[in-house]
């Protein structure tokens, strides 16, 4: 009796589709598992490359961007207010330096830059920086700063 209970379980798993889908939806709860653990791995691992590139960029410079030489020649505006003194009944007037800056660009700019690369490792993680060597000339028009409404007073050196 026991073996006829056995062969007809046997057979069922054999031939029942229901029973193929529960095993293979074991299978695929079962390999989650691992899945899982391989995606933690992954994402701690991108991470660590994150920080790694961060602790290289930091020791070498983060990102560099280059204008090429700017004048930046300052300037002084003066503000005057006016305030009316009720007990002497006259007017005080009190005037107020303001520093500003008036940036001038060169008319032509010519540049010739050398750029070297290396990777730098440190385990298993590499950044790319970059090394270079450059040479800047260029030309300043003179330019008229009445236009701007700047006097010659006003400038200052300091």
């Amino acid at each position: 009796m026991e073996l006829k209970q056995q062969n007809k379980f046997s057979n069922w798993l054999k031939t029942s589709i229901t029973a193929r889908m529960l095993m293979v939806g074991f299978l695929v709860i079962i390999l989650l598992i691992p899945l899982s653990y391989i995606n933690s791995l992954i994402t701690e691992r991108t991470y660590r490359q994150q920080d790694v590139v961060n602790d290289i960029n930091s020791k070498w410079g983060n990102h560099v961007l280059v204008y090429g030489p700017i004048l930046k020649l300052p300037y002084k505006t003066y503000t005057e207010t006016s305030t009316f003194n009720q007990d002497t009944k006259t007017y005080l007037t009190e005037t107020q330096t303001h520093t500003k800056y008036v940036y001038i660009f060169p008319e032509n700019l010519n540049t010739a830059a050398s750029v070297d690369s290396k990777t730098l490792n440190r385990g298993n993680f590499e950044s790319a920086v970059f090394t270079t060597k450059m040479n800047f000339s260029g030309h300043y028009s003179p330019i008229d700063l009445s236009l701007k409404d700047i006097k010659k007073r006003r400038y200052y050196l300091g």
